[in-house]
């Protein structure tokens, strides 16, 4: 089995903006320098996809 070194995968983080803990998980995986791909839901209106 061969594993690529420069093949990274980017993480998807499901964010609530007026969320103090999700804007907590941003700096720390901003601090962590860590690529993340932030999308924003209204947990109030959760889509079925």
């Amino acid at each position: 089995m061969t594993v690529v070194a420069n093949k990274r995968s980017v993480m998807t983080m499901y964010s609530d903006p007026g969320s103090p803990y999700s804007h907590r998980v941003r700096l720390v995986l901003a601090e962590k320098n860590i690529t993340v791909e932030v999308l924003d839901v209204d947990p109030l209106n959760i889509s079925d996809d």
